[in-house]
């Protein structure tokens, strides 16, 4: 049995043209094996920068159709391309960069187009890290130049520009997918809420600028909140609430609001923008000045919806109030920043129980951070 055993294995051998003598070589031990570290994952997180406070103005300063008298067919208050109140907000030239605990990741390879594009490339991926889009004006010259040509002056209103600031938009991105897209940096200047809030600091005994508001060396910062109304589609509507007050767990708060500009006689900035000491506001857009020395001590802002729709009225497009506004907290940030907001419907829309179960939404190219 053994001898045979022998001739069979000689045999395959053979026809595999090996020899009884050759040696099959072992494999490498795992610590023998080159290696080569994969490279880092990376993401690329694109957007639109805008004016918001521009947008407002566009949208509460736009000529009415004459055909349209009720205005059935307007322009919806939305971030969408080709929309006039985006196309006249949009800051063109400016550049955006990603930071995160302090420390740039990256910022666009090119200004900022007419539509208001921007592009980060090569940002490092993380399922954790909170980024947070800043925005910075051009070195010189106008930045709302989007819509001069398309919506010229008369009929359409030019919006008064000043000096811009950098700003950070406080929406979390969290760079998880391959592509985030859709965020949504914001970039405001002296012409809106700080130019209205600098003359109220001043006619309350403290001479301030604009410029005084947006240096570190005099303020903690100062967070711009807006909070709108439920959104129709994702975040992309830009409708103020109204009725809304707020507090905050450090700073003061102010409530902005707007009237055509010229109409108040005093305490108006250049775009109709005016502050009260008030936590209150007809738009739902309050300014919180954070004192010196705070450094980056996150600060929680708290809401309340103070509008009740009675028994016999009707309800808006968005439910009965008062809506749900849930509290947010947000990083204490030197300087600027910019914080976009929604409430919720009273209750949730209600689900047929006999429809069939439909799939959410993928919504991961939104990169929303909690």
């Amino acid at each position: 049995m053994r001898t045979s055993t022998a001739v069979f294995t000689s045999v395959l051998l053979a026809l595999s043209g090996c020899s009884g003598e050759d040696v099959v070589p072992s494999a490498p031990l795992a610590d023998e094996v080159p290696f080569s570290p994969l490279p880092e994952r990376q993401t690329t997180v694109s957007g639109i920068v805008h004016d918001p406070e521009a947008f407002f103005f566009s949208l509460a300063m736009f000529p009415p159709d004459p055909e349209d008298p009720e205005g059935e067919n307007a322009p919806p208050p939305a971030l969408f391309e080709g929309i006039p109140f985006l196309t006249l907000s949009v800051a063109v030239g400016s550049s955006v960069s990603l930071v995160a605990d302090g420390a740039r990741a990256g910022s666009s390879q090119a200004p900022s187009t007419p539509t208001g594009f921007w592009q980060v490339q090569g940002v490092p991926s993380s399922d954790t890290l909170h980024y947070l889009a800043r925005a910075e004006p051009p070195a010189q010259g106008p930045v709302l130049t989007g819509g001069v040509d398309i919506y010229p002056s008369p009929p359409f209103e030019t919006v008064p520009e000043g000096q811009y600031f950098p700003t950070t938009a406080l929406r979390p991105i969290i760079a998880s997918p391959a592509m985030c897209q859709g965020q949504v940096a914001a970039l405001v200047g002296e012409t809106g809420a700080l130019g209205a809030l600098a003359q109220l600091l001043s006619a309350q005994g403290t001479p301030t600028t604009a410029a005084d508001l947006a240096d570190p060396a005099k303020t903690g910062g100062v967070v711009l909140v807006w909070v709108y109304a439920p959104s129709f589609a994702l975040d992309l509507f830009n409708i103020p609430s109204g009725g809304i007050t707020a507090e905050a767990s450090r700073g003061t708060v102010y409530g902005i609001d707007w009237a055509p500009p010229g109409v108040v006689p005093e305490g108006q900035s250049p775009m109709g923008y005016l502050a009260a000491p008030e936590p209150t506001s007809s738009l739902g857009y309050f300014a919180v000045v954070l004192p010196p020395g705070g450094g980056s001590a996150p600060v929680t802002l708290t809401f309340k919806d103070t509008v009740v729709t009675g028994p016999e009225e009707e309800p808006g497009p968005f439910g009965p109030r008062p809506w749900r506004v849930p509290a947010i907290t947000v990083p204490g940030v030197p300087g600027i920043s910019f914080l976009r907001h929604f409430a919720l419907r009273a209750e949730d829309e209600p689900v047929d129980p006999d429809a069939d179960p439909v799939p959410p939404d993928d919504l991961s190219w939104r990169c929303i951070g909690q």
